[in-house]
């Protein structure tokens, strides 16, 4: 009876240490999808509006191109090629063999539906999760660029009110003075940083287009 008990107790610890290992790679498995597929859903959404612009302004200017001077036309075909070409190199294409922009876009339409065939094998849970982490992320880092703005035109802010200070104290005056108030206008050091920030936010959006694509 002993023994028996002693080989039960063995079967147990056994078991419950195979089931921790199982657990450890179900867990491994859950954070690569999860890593995989954070910027997945987002991206597609984004990627699908933009082809739909692309289309709607090859159908628009198919319509203009008889009111329109040859010049014209040929001037806003190259706008809308150029267009068409700068996302299709963002995505994570190659453009050297000079592809054609129908060529492109009927490449980007493939590659969208590879990318809804992998998200339709998705657990919709996992999918949900990732959606969430993402905005979560997104929002966390406007923040953290919006402080960096705030915090930016408050130092621009601090300095030249500190350099009027040191001028008035360095002039006499003579009769008081009327001052006006006027509305705060934003210098060229602010404007700068407006745009910095800008374009940060830009090549964040391009970098995780080529995430998207790259998988």
């Amino acid at each position: 009876m002993e023994s028996k008990n002693i080989f039960l107790i063995q079967n147990i610890q056994q078991t419950n240490q195979e089931i921790k290992l199982i657990n450890k790679q179900i867990e491994k498995l859950e954070r690569e999808i999860e890593f995989e597929n954070q910027d997945l859903k987002p991206n597609l959404k984004r990627l699908e509006m933009k082809i739909k612009e692309n289309l709607e302004e090859i159908l628009e200017i198919e319509k203009e191109k008889n009111n329109m001077k040859k010049d014209e036309f040929l001037k806003e075909m190259e706008i809308l090629e150029e267009k068409i070409t700068d996302f299709f190199i963002s995505i994570g294409f190659d453009n050297e063999t000079q592809t054609q922009s129908l060529q492109m876009l009927l490449q980007i339409e493939k590659k969208v539906e590879k990318i809804l065939s992998s998200l339709s094998k998705l657990p919709q849970n996992r999918i949900n999760k990732s959606i969430k982490f993402q905005l979560s992320e997104r929002r966390r880092t406007e923040r953290i660029l919006n402080l960096e703005i705030q915090k930016k035109q408050q130092e621009e802010r601090n300095k030249r009110a500190l350099e009027r200070s040191k001028n008035f104290q360095t002039k006499q005056i003579k009769k008081p003075q009327m001052f006006r108030t006027f509305l705060i206008k934003k210098n060229k050091k602010e404007k700068e940083i407006d745009q910095e920030i800008i374009k940060k936010k830009k090549e964040r959006r391009i970098e995780e287009e080529k995430f998207l694509f790259s998988q």
